[in-house]
């Protein structure tokens, strides 16, 4: 990604990728697809409305299981009751833009 910075390791995990696709006799390309940061809001929206959903369908069960969730999850959940419907539909349009790149 253009728009941030790659961990190392990744970073040559995917130089390596590259490289054995490259000898499988493929055509690899760099290219930009012109996703800003944009790109992060509008994912974390999405990813924490449908996990919020998820998780507090099964916390209405078994309410005794909210001691179990990880802080992170917990901050997920937090996200995911601030979004606003606006916000999580102008996640999925940018979804549906990014499914005709």
């Amino acid at each position: 990604m253009d728009f941030l910075p790659v961990d190392p390791e990744v970073e040559k995990a995917m130089e390596k990728g590259i490289k054995r696709i490259k000898e499988l006799g493929h055509t690899v390309e760099k290219v930009k697809l012109g996703l800003g940061v944009d790109l992060l809001r509008h994912f974390r929206h999405i990813f924490a409305v449908d996990r919020y959903l998820m998780i507090v369908e099964q916390l209405k069960n078994d309410p005794t299981k909210m001691r179990q969730l990880t802080t992170q999850t917990r901050r997920w959940l937090q996200i995911g009751d601030r979004v606003t419907g606006v916000q999580y539909s102008i996640g999925q349009n940018y979804l549906q833009h990014i499914k005709l790149l």
